[in-house]
């Protein structure tokens, strides 16, 4: 789906991404040749999502019409992308042919966290060269989404979490997060 998402034309852009857990953003501008460009790959990815039923929507922000939104997120030129993972930022700096756009969005629209649930699990993940591991007390959605995002943003990176208390043991830490 493509959304033209904007604060000033209906204050709908903060919405959008609260309502959807993958918002894909070019923050664009009108008179930008590059945007100009960009903008048929962008359509061609947003078609190619509606025709696959993947999960995410494709939003183009006017940054002259939104400037507070665009400086919110750090945009300084244009085209800027930008990946709302259930509304945490990740900027995209890749190559804009609709085919990047894809391979790079395939890794991100998805949990990529996965949860230990035994210990013979986390003694595989303890084997690990590398490894993202955060232990949860209890079950706590922001911390788990952010740390979600986090594993969005790093995807070459295997990432798990878990609740088991015997895990906290192992690690010798105490409190809820670690």
């Amino acid at each position: 789906t493509v959304a033209v998402a904007g604060d000033s034309a209906g204050g709908n852009f903060a919405a959008v991404v609260a309502r959807h857990p993958y918002v894909f953003v070019m923050f664009s501008s009108p008179e930008c040749p590059h945007c100009k460009k960009a903008l048929p790959e962008l359509v061609k990815l947003a078609k190619k999502y509606d025709d696959e039923k993947k999960d995410g929507v494709i939003a183009i922000l006017d940054v002259h019409a939104n400037a507070a939104t665009a400086a919110k997120y750090g945009v300084t030129g244009f085209p800027s992308f930008r990946l709302f993972f259930h509304g945490i930022p990740i900027e995209y700096k890749h190559d804009r042919p609709e085919k990047h756009f894809a391979a790079w969005l395939n890794n991100r629209l998805k949990d990529r966290a996965e949860e230990i649930t035994t210990l013979e699990a986390y003694k595989k993940v303890e084997g690990m060269k590398l490894a993202g591991l955060m232990y949860l007390g209890k079950k706590n959605k922001r911390v788990l989404t952010n740390f979600q995002a986090l594993a969005a943003h790093y995807v070459r990176v295997p990432f798990y979490y878990t609740y088991l208390d015997k895990v906290q043991e192992e690690l010798g830490v105490t409190g809820d997060v670690a």
